[in-house]
């Protein structure tokens, strides 16, 4: 209806673009020779994303990464908030503040945040996309991480001389941020320099794996 100003009623389907082309014709009988065109697409679902950036790391590769995703109109844009759990303040891009403050990712479906953390860490991240829509992930995604290269330090105790004999080679171990995994191990007899398997007794060097962590036994 109108001539200036027109419209259509249409129905859209939710998640889907189309391609609008117009041609308009004067009182003389003339034809827009060339349609208008225009694109539009009616997306109401909110984007997703992903956090990579998680667990124990011993290296670092210069960055908070991640990914997102919308399956109509497209990621527009990620936030991201990184808090430090060791006294609870979070990271500005430039410094340490006590609210949080959402920092805009480089990147829409593969994300980073430029970041260098101390070592002996522990963060939590939390990602929030955007898509071209203006729909807003509803829950943002979280995930932590630990930043840690110190090795961690174990010490046998079964150590000395004895007369009588408990059973097993026992000892300690220690790590200051992501924790222990494992202890391994050697048991070589001096006799014949030989080492134990678990088993049986061998010539190369092998590493068995203890029971326990902080405080350890085989």
């Amino acid at each position: 209806s109108g001539t200036e100003l027109w419209s259509l009623s249409f129905a859209t389907t939710r998640e889907t673009t189309y391609q609008v082309a117009s041609r308009a014709t004067d009182r003389s009988g003339n034809v827009q020779s060339v349609p208008g065109t225009a694109a539009f697409t009616f997306d109401i679902s909110p984007p997703q994303s992903t956090i990579s950036t998680t667990g124990n790391l011993n290296s670092w590769n210069g960055a908070v990464r991640g990914s997102a995703q919308d399956n109509s109109s497209g990621v527009s844009s990620v936030q991201v908030t990184l808090q430090r759990l060791s006294d609870l303040l979070y990271y500005n891009g430039s410094g340490w503040v006590s609210a949080p403050v959402p920092i805009t990712a480089s990147g829409t479906t593969q994300w980073t945040v430029p970041f260098t953390p101390p070592i002996e860490t522990t963060y939590l991240i939390t990602s929030r996309a955007a898509d071209s829509c203006g729909n807003v992930q509803a829950v943002p995604t979280s995930a932590s991480f630990t930043y840690d290269y110190t090795p961690p330090q174990s010490t046998p105790t079964t150590s000395g001389f004895f007369n009588s004999w408990a059973g097993r080679i026992e000892g300690t171990a220690s790590d200051n941020a992501s924790g222990l995994a494992a202890i391994q191990l050697t048991v070589q007899r001096q006799s014949d320099n030989r080492y134990w398997t678990g088993t049986t007794w061998v010539v190369p060097s092998t590493w068995i794996t203890a029971t326990g962590t902080t405080a350890w036994f085989l």
